[in-house]
């Protein structure tokens, strides 16, 4: 059985312990207690917007994991939710979502996710779309807030392009030059990236900045490098690596695409994607989708 785990706002301002951490250590129970293949924890970061409640970046924490067909999913769930509860600060609003993507309706759930990154979401849109979509949702205190991001990140991580792996690969010096192959070698990078897509020659030379970031994309994980200094590649700035699924979103469009006028469009062209759509409203760290819509349409 191949599960999804997400886990959402459990901190606060003062907590001395990150959503991160919490997950890591979830991941570590089920790896204990039910003998699973555990993966990686990554971040997946949703909308900036006054209207949503959040810490610091308004972010959700996610892994994957195997485990036997015959264990007791009930119990595993209930642990992690208990261990989530204990662990969350007091003043925070945590949410764990957890689906079997053998029995999800993984199309849904990527829709939504792909929405927590450019609409205001409702908790009542998260539950209904969990209810749906047939995985578990709860919320674990206050006022319920973290489902959103819960049930979001479960979309994005099973889409496979959006996210950054949490902490850095260890093994690796930074700030010095490593050749594509060394870096390659790690377990935690699959590939260096360029802007277009292109995987870099395993001679090909990167400077490795301080705490580089590792994104997932098409289910790689991966560096990626933006420009070219006296022949060794630049790694992408951690801001702009973070919203790199949302540029692969805002660019793709929706099925409610409707063209801007002409001066109001990013491009001359008639493409569908979200710059040029009527309906989205420029933000400092992104892009607001003002489509009114109702739970009908999840």
């Amino acid at each position: 059985m191949h599960l999804i785990i997400c886990i959402d706002d459990t901190d606060s301002k003062t907590s001395e312990k990150g959503t991160g951490a919490i997950a890591e250590e979830i991941m570590a129970l089920v790896a204990e207690r039910y003998d699973a293949k555990t993966t990686y924890v990554t971040r997946h970061q949703f909308l900036i917007h006054p209207d949503i409640p959040y810490t610091s970046h308004n972010s959700s924490m996610c892994f994957e994991c195997d485990v036997d067909d015959d264990i007791d999913l009930d119990a595993l769930i209930s642990e992690c939710f208990e261990y989530l509860k204990k662990e969350s600060a007091p003043e925070s609003d945590p949410g764990l979502c957890v689906a079997d993507v053998s029995k999800m309706d993984a199309e849904l759930l990527v829709k939504y996710g792909k929405e927590c990154k450019r609409k205001v979401m409702t908790i009542e849109s998260a539950y209904e779309t969990a209810k749906k979509a047939h995985v578990f949702l709860d919320e674990a205190g206050g006022s319920g807030q973290g489902v959103i991001g819960a049930v979001g990140g479960v979309g994005l991580r099973y889409w496979g392009c959006d996210g950054t792996l949490k902490g850095k690969p260890k093994g690796l010096s930074d700030e010095c030059n490593h050749k594509v192959s060394e870096l390659t070698a790690n377990k935690l990078i699959d590939a260096v990236i360029d802007l277009d897509g292109n995987e870099l020659g395993p001679d090909e030379v990167v400077y490795l900045e301080k705490k580089p970031k590792v994104s997932l994309e098409n289910h790689k994980l991966v560096i990626l490098v933006d420009k070219k200094i006296d022949g060794v590649w630049q790694i992408m700035e951690k801001n702009k690596a973070r919203w790199r699924g949302g540029n692969t979103i805002f660019k793709e469009g929706c099925n409610e695409f409707t063209p801007d006028v002409e001066e109001e469009r990013v491009s001359d062209s008639d493409e569908k994607n979200c710059y040029n759509c009527l309906y989205r409203r420029w933000l400092e760290n992104g892009i607001l989708c003002q489509k009114p819509y109702s739970q009908n349409e999840l």
